[in-house]
């Protein structure tokens, strides 16, 4: 058997590791352009309908479009934009 707490506590310590408040300048930098990117995706969402955010997993990815829509590949993912 295994002792529940003990993988908790594993579990609870490896989430938090990723965690930690910004320590420098250039991680504060990234994580606002971050936040400006995924505010410019979310305004562009009304008109597309996303099949992944991952733009690593969109270069494997196939997908076909319904009519009328056309296929999308930026920062935001990938998926079906309507006009």
């Amino acid at each position: 058997m295994f002792d529940l707490r003990g993988v908790l506590t594993l579990l609870t310590a490896l989430g938090a590791a990723g965690c930690g408040a910004l320590s420098e300048e250039g991680d504060a930098a990234e994580a606002s352009q971050a936040m400006a990117d995924r505010a410019s995706c979310d305004a562009r969402a009304s008109h597309r309908r996303s099949v992944s955010r991952d733009r690593q997993a969109c270069q494997v990815l196939f997908f076909v479009c319904a009519r009328g829509e056309s296929p999308y590949f930026d920062a935001c993912g990938c998926g079906c934009a309507r006009p």
